[in-house]
């Protein structure tokens, strides 16, 4: 399925809203739903919020990255961080603490927008390990319907973001939307698509710098053996 494709089902249906930082993030959804989201967009077992504070006994890692991680299409006890915490506690009689594994990955999230989730919300919860799973969809392509690059997309004001997310639930913003983009791509405004360093939403430049910077922020803060 087009990328486009899903970012209009998640917006249209009200899954998903803009965010200044995160470029989007998911909302609270109905209890049936198979997935349950707290008020910071990641997914929890019953759409509880995060505690920041935690027993000094208690060993934390927070797992980051997109649909892997976050464990697209099965329940939250089979995701990739729940099995981890399952195995921690399988062996718990080697180590010092017991173990909490916080799944902070989102499905379809770049290294941006991973490195500014870390960056602003989730370094505030005092990880003693953090696990980086991301990558993949900063190789995404760019299209007529999607020709923004994440670093485009970041940084927005938040009162434009939320009017957006307004828009966005109506099926006249989108055919209205893509209306204008085949008028405006008639001045070759998409000209630097088939350009490597222009064709993805996140470059191989980009995913690096996005890396570096991540290990940098860890390198300050997580120092803390198991």
């Amino acid at each position: 399925i087009p990328f486009e494709e899903i970012q209009i089902y998640c917006f249209k249906t009200g899954q998903c809203v803009r965010d200044h930082n995160l470029i989007w993030r998911y909302i609270k959804i109905p209890a049936s739903k198979l997935y349950q989201f707290n008020s910071f967009g990641l997914r929890t077992i019953d759409g509880g919020e995060l505690k920041r504070s935690r027993d000094k006994q208690v060993y934390r890692i927070i797992v980051f990255g997109g649909s892997h991680p976050f464990g697209l299409g099965v329940r939250y006890e089979q995701t990739y961080a729940q099995q981890l915490e399952k195995l921690f506690k399988i062996e718990k009689h080697k180590w010092r603490r017991s173990v909490e594994v916080i799944n902070a990955a989102v499905p379809g999230y770049s290294t941006l927008q991973v490195l500014n989730l870390l960056k602003y919300q989730m370094i505030h919860y005092n990880p003693d390990l953090v696990i980086i799973d991301a990558g993949n969809d900063d190789g995404i392509l760019l299209t007529q319907e999607y020709p923004w690059k994440d670093s485009q997309m970041v940084g927005k004001n938040p009162v434009l973001c939320q009017m957006l997310s307004l828009a966005e639930r109506s099926s006249f913003f989108w055919y209205y939307r893509l209306f204008l983009s085949k008028i405006i791509n008639t001045n070759n405004i998409y000209k630097n698509i088939g350009n490597p360093s222009h064709s993805s939403r996140v470059s191989r430049e980009e995913n690096r710098r996005n890396l570096e910077e991540m290990k940098e922020i860890l390198s300050k803060t997580v120092q803390r053996p198991c």
